[in-house]
């Protein structure tokens, strides 16, 4: 197998960490080069088990519907067996990073739950051509004479509430929780 760095040498990039053999006994081709994936929640970095469970969604996403069909399913299978990563001790969970099939400057919208016959209560995000974000909302019951709220609140419930928009939901949970981290982190640096 190439040879790589120690971990001295390269402490905090890729280096020799584990002997790698085949389970058969044969050897293992000289010029191959390696790198174990930690799936599980043990061990001290988080970022690093998350990234590892990145890897692996991608390369079942890659080798689902060809040949290794099979072994893309096992894999699934043993990664959906994980415990999840403490929020706490990984805050990003969320890969940073443009998202397949979002298309800059493209309004997004979902509609209220609750209220806004006709499309009249929504939240849409905007999604600017440098990547910065634009959410806004309305909240309006179209009956004849009413206006728009100036303070709109709309209503995304839980799937066992009536909602319709649990991926929707679920970034707003996650979107909550960047904005608390982002608070207790400035006012950690704030004097």
């Amino acid at each position: 197998m190439m040879n790589a760095p120690s971990q001295t040498e390269n402490p905090t990039g890729y280096h020799a960490r584990y002997e790698i053999k085949k389970a058969d006994g044969t050897p293992c081709d000289p010029s191959a080069v390696y790198f174990v994936l930690r799936l599980d929640s043990g061990g001290g970095d988080h970022h690093h088990i998350a990234a590892c469970r990145a890897a692996m969604r991608a390369y079942i996403e890659s080798a689902t519907g060809g040949p290794l069909d099979d072994l893309a399913l096992d894999l699934e299978g043993l990664l959906d067996e994980q415990s999840p990563i403490s929020v706490e001790d990984n805050p990003f969970p969320i890969p940073v990073s443009w998202p397949d099939g979002l298309v800059a400057n493209t309004h997004y919208q979902v509609p209220c739950d609750d209220t806004g016959r006709n499309g009249g209560s929504w939240l849409r995000m905007l999604v600017a051509n440098d990547g910065d974000c634009f959410p806004s909302m309305q909240q309006w019951e179209e009956i004849p004479g009413s206006k728009p709220s100036p303070f709109p609140a709309i209503r995304i419930r839980t799937l066992a509430g009536g909602g319709r928009n649990a991926r929707t939901r679920t970034a707003l949970l996650w979107l909550a929780q960047a904005m608390r981290l982002d608070a207790q982190e400035s006012a950690i640096s704030d004097p």
